[in-house]
């Protein structure tokens, strides 16, 4: 609990933060969703509500030994929040695609699940709007996510350019998509003029002094959407339903905690949808998981991070 605020990412813990779950321990796995793309929670405002539904579990649970806590930010490596953070390693992008193919057992199989529904905000000076230069987005790595042009990388941590910034507008003209980025960087076919001189270096050295209109996103994208919105969470919501259908009825409060009294109701309702449809037979079974399947129809699922929008989060 002494972790700093923001949260550091995984593999900038130290070592002794993690432990491997042994028979007297009690694992209990977090499901919340991301305001950010590049972090969960940079203000720690969810810190407080965790810890107390952390408290609820340990009184209920009572672990003889320790309550360990999965929660994917601080538990899986991540990608770089601050310009001068490092990216993945090799085997840390493999050790995070293997762990997220887990994370429907991790749900399923963790002793309890703590879903977190904290308000969120958004932190100062996001959207915030400034000027830079072409020679300041040639030193950074831009990708389109969702509509716009998005920093991913930075040669120089302490440039005016930061990672997450958002590219709207090059000398007033808005630039959409990264072909236009590309031909606004590379000025032309690279002609040679009779000088001698090339067409492309005298129009980088003319659109240098051209105004890039940037918008600052110290953390990335942020989502105004609900939690109970996100296909993600209602999936992890799920799992908890389908954990609390397996164990006996005066159990069921002990497999999922949450600061919204609305959302366990949705989830011990649903594990009861679920425990009688099982008890009637195959067919009401059926029928009752294809309930489900058309609530979670009407969620959605995007990209708020950069590993969702390429499919590895």
């Amino acid at each position: 609990r002494a972790l700093p605020k923001p949260w550091p990412r995984s593999q900038d813990l130290e070592p002794k933060v993690f432990g491997k779950p042994g028979k007297d321990d009690v694992v209990v796995a977090v499901s919340h969703c991301w305001p950010y793309a590049g972090h969960p929670d940079p203000l720690g405002m969810k810190a407080p509500d965790l810890y107390k539904l952390m408290d609820q579990a340990t009184d209920t649970l009572k672990p003889k030994s320790r309550l360990l806590v999965f929660l994917d930010f601080i538990s899986v490596s991540q990608r770089p929040f601050r310009s001068n953070q490092k990216d993945r390693t090799k085997e840390q992008q493999e050790a995070f695609a293997k762990a997220l193919r887990a994370f429907p057992q991790i749900y399923l199989q963790a002793d309890a699940v703590l879903h977190l529904d904290t308000k969120m905000r958004q932190v100062p000076n996001d959207n915030a709007v400034y000027t830079a230069t072409i020679a300041d987005v040639e030193k950074c790595k831009i990708t389109k996510l969702r509509d716009s042009l998005v920093v991913v990388q930075v040669d120089d941590p302490t440039g005016v350019i930061q990672i997450f910034d958002i590219l709207e507008s090059i000398n007033g003209k808005p630039i959409t998509s990264e072909d236009e980025l590309a031909e606004a960087k590379r000025g032309g076919g690279g002609k040679t003029k009779s000088d001698g001189k090339s067409i492309t270096s005298m129009f980088k050295t003319m659109m240098g002094s051209k105004p890039v209109k940037m918008k600052r996103c110290p953390f990335g994208f942020y989502s105004t959407m609900s939690a109970d919105k996100k296909g993600w969470v209602y999936l992890e919501r799920f799992a908890s339903m389908v954990k609390g259908a397996m164990v006996p009825e005066d159990q069921i409060k002990n497999v999922a905690y949450a600061t919204s009294q609305e959302t366990l109701t949705e989830i011990f309702d649903g594990a009861n949808r679920l425990r009688t449809a099982a008890k009637k037979g195959r067919e009401q079974l059926k029928d009752a998981l294809e309930f489900f399947v058309k609530e979670l129809d009407k969620k959605h699922f995007f990209a708020v991070s950069l590993d969702k929008a390429n499919n590895t989060g």
